[in-house]
């Protein structure tokens, strides 16, 4: 049948643009708000893990260094830094399976809390949202394995998450002392041993009481740099996580 001449001109409907569902809501290029809650708890609980195994590392190291001063005549020295020395050896290969689940995890996290950010300001700004300077979800990751760019690209992507709740939360300093102490808090022993001449590649079988001591020192000073930057990474983690889900709250995102 023909169209009637004498009825009005209909609007050709139009199909949603991959930016505008059929519900009229606005998503960003890398997809729509997803949950982080589990990734929360289970970053939070292994950098609580990672901050009581730092603790047990001074701990025992402390021990050993105190098992060291002993005078060589005494039988119980010798027994003191074996087992002192059995007991860091297992912390620290424990700590360092922790820390590797800990970053794959913590990738995980902002990889997706990144997608969220792209979410939460092209629901504000509308389509044609304006970004500047904003890290894509894959260089918010990837910025960590770039020598030079891993100076501040990780930053540069945790600082477009903030900024895009920072109305919900209280952020202040925090992102700033936490990317200093991952920087530097890892590393505290060893810029120490530098700056008093004690650089050198370090054997602890063939080491001096006094050398063996200092050296046991700064991996003491490393363990305190990582109980901090635990903290402050902890801290980064829940502030930016319940800023998430109180602006997806009030974007009706879910």
């Amino acid at each position: 049948m023909s169209e009637n001449p004498y009825a009005a001109p209909q609007e050709e409907k139009k199909a949603p643009s991959p930016l505008t569902p059929a519900d009229g809501s606005t998503i960003s290029p890398y997809g729509p708000y997803r949950g982080i809650g589990l990734l929360q708890k289970t970053i939070l609980s292994l950098l609580g893990l990672g901050i009581l195994l730092a603790i047990g590392q001074i701990y025992a190291l402390t021990k050993l260094n105190q098992a060291n001063l002993l005078p060589d005549d005494d039988s119980f020295s010798e027994e003191q830094v074996d087992q002192a020395g059995t007991l860091s050896e297992q912390i620290e290969t424990v700590d360092q399976w922790i820390f590797l689940l800990t970053i794959i995890l913590w990738c995980f996290w902002k990889h997706r809390s990144c997608k969220n950010a792209w979410c939460f300001t092209y629901r504000a700004q509308g389509r044609h949202a304006v970004v500047y300077n904003a890290p894509s979800p894959g260089w918010a990751v990837g910025g960590y394995f770039v020598p030079l760019l891993h100076l501040y690209k990780p930053y540069q992507a945790m600082a477009f998450i903030r900024d895009t709740v920072s109305s919900k939360v209280e952020t202040s300093m925090l992102l700033g002392l936490w990317w200093f102490t991952w920087l530097f808090g890892l590393n505290v022993g060893t810029i120490y041993l530098h700056l008093i001449g004690k650089s050198r590649i370090i054997d602890e079988e063939t080491l001096e009481v006094d050398d063996l001591i200092l050296y046991h020192q700064s991996l003491m000073m490393d363990n305190a740099g990582h109980f901090i930057s635990c903290l402050f990474a902890a801290a980064v983690i829940y502030q930016l996580s319940v800023g998430q889900k109180r602006m997806a709250r009030e974007l009706n995102l879910g």
